[in-house]
């Protein structure tokens, strides 16, 4: 930023069940020399043990209800910089974007403004809407928070802020500052993620958008808007099956696919061969190397729980190069030591949250790799990885090599068939997460196989197929050699 601006920005992230995140963008931007503080606007149940900064230039503050508006107010209480910029967590801020901030408010006439929008280079049929967002910005005069709002301090006070309601905050206070003075749409577009377009079709929600835009300009209530737009509606499944039957492989996939069948030596490249033609790798990422077990037959060297955690940046760039290797739906397994376990002991639940939330945003599908003893005993954890994470796929490793599960000491356990409960603890706890939240989460049975308990293996199938519950909550039974180098 223009070191002779007189515009001192104080950032203002508003957050609920992505504090991590929040946080891991308040660290990366609090040592600018014009960013005069960044405020973490979340949640008081989420933002709980997460406030420990490594700079004075960093805040929080929280409301006892989620409401973004809400938040914002009090986030810009807390302000003292010339300038508020209203970040979301899921845009891409950049330097050109201050400087063109700094640049835009040397005409003390402008009151405020915000950034065109721009969606991931990573998904080119989204490029329409980038145009026709832009000549919706410039022909109605409405911009959105993901474009990153900016408001002069002084003037956010004299119009009141954000209106205490629970959707269209943003429209509202935009209409107010065209009202009340000049204001200013800026390049360079801001990214912001592409997860809702992709996930629901692009027509669908821009022509969803607009008609809330319309009937909140005609008078109808937020609060019944906001009932209308959170209200749980059925899935559509056949067009869900249709769209497959019409895409049945995006561009960039089938280019991945084409390359990596390429690169095989030709004795590789034959009929049975499903690398090239199905998938390119087995993606997975190192999420830590710490597990609570004392397994022998485990691929963890005796020295794993001594291994650092590595940072949320430094696991987000796995998930970056697993991205670029394998495309759109690439498998995603979020492995290492027990990375559930890890995270949760080490008071690092929120960041695994995110990894998971932000695996599904660039495109991948990720599965949970554990033992799951911590997940047993702390279900609201699991919960939390389903509802904010988004998690859908988990695989539970259960068998008798394991050491360490509570109440199953190894030395009492003779068979598989003593380890029912604990396979059966697991279904019910599912069970239990699909009815109160309505996620269709299902488990993959992992099973290490020796030769203390191979003849144990058809009791373990016996079990799966005795109850249709589950076989529709364990979708897969994988057994494996054991490893024996731990």
């Amino acid at each position: 930023m223009n070191k002779n601006s007189n515009s001192i920005v104080s950032l203002i992230v508003p957050c609920w069940k992505d504090s991590a995140a929040a946080f891991a963008l308040a660290e990366k931007w609090a040592p600018h020399p014009l960013i005069h503080a960044v405020i973490v606007a979340g949640v008081k149940s989420d933002l709980n043990g997460a406030c420990k900064f490594s700079s004075a230039k960093i805040k929080s503050c929280a409301t006892e209800k989620p409401g973004r508006g809400l938040q914002m107010n009090l986030g810009a209480q807390l302000a003292t910089g010339d300038v508020l910029l209203f970040h979301h967590v899921d845009s891409i801020l950049t330097e050109a974007h201050l400087l063109s901030l700094a640049e835009a408010l040397r005409d003390p006439d402008r009151v405020g403004g915000a950034f065109y929008r721009k969606f991931d280079e990573r998904h080119p049929r989204l490029r329409w809407l980038e145009k026709f967002e832009r000549w919706h910005s410039l022909a109605f005069g409405t911009i959105y928070g993901d474009q990153s709002v900016f408001v002069r301090r002084n003037h956010f006070s004299r119009i009141g802020g954000f209106a205490p309601i629970p959707l269209m905050e943003d429209v509202d206070l935009s209409r107010r500052l065209r009202r009340s003075g000049k204001i200013v749409l800026l390049d360079p577009p801001m990214q912001t993620s592409p997860q809702k377009q992709i996930e629901q079709g692009a027509w669908k929600v821009t022509l969803r958008n607009l008609l809330f835009l319309i009937l909140f300009r005609a008078g109808i209530s937020a609060d019944r808007l906001h009932h209308w737009y959170y209200a749980r509606k059925p899935r559509n499944r056949w067009r869900a099956r249709w769209n497959a039957f019409r895409n049945p492989i995006e561009a960039e996939k089938a280019r991945i696919l084409r390359e990596r069948w390429n690169s095989l030596p030709p004795e590789l490249q034959t009929p049975n061969q499903i690398s090239g033609r199905h998938l390119t790798h087995c993606g997975f990422i190192l999420g830590a190397s710490y597990c609570s077990f004392y397994c022998t037959h485990c691929y963890l060297p005796k020295d794993a729980n001594r291994v650092p955690m590595p940072s949320l940046a430094d696991v987000k760039e796995q998930i970056d190069a697993n991205r670029r290797f394998q495309g759109p739906g690439g498998g995603l397994q979020i492995t290492g030591g027990d990375v559930a376990d890890a995270y949760w002991r080490s008071g690092r639940a929120d960041e695994l949250v995110e990894i998971i939330r932000y695996a599904y945003q660039v495109g991948l599908v990720p599965m949970l790799m554990t033992h799951g003893q911590t997940l047993l005993e702390q279900p609201q954890f699991l919960e939390r990885l389903v509802v904010e994470g988004g998690l859908r796929q988990m695989s539970v490793h259960i068998d008798m090599t394991q050491a360490g599960r509570h109440g199953y000491p190894i030395g009492r356990i003779k068979s598989e068939t003593d380890l029912h409960p604990v396979r059966e603890a697991f279904t019910q706890l599912a069970h239990d997460i699909r009815q109160r939240t309505g996620a269709p989460l299902e488990y993959a049975l992992t099973f290490t196989a020796t030769q203390n308990n191979i003849d144990s293996l058809p009791d373990v199938i016996r079990w799966y197929l005795a109850d249709p519950e589950r076989t529709r909550i364990w979708r897969m039974l994988s057994f494996q050699p054991e490893a024996d180098t731990g």
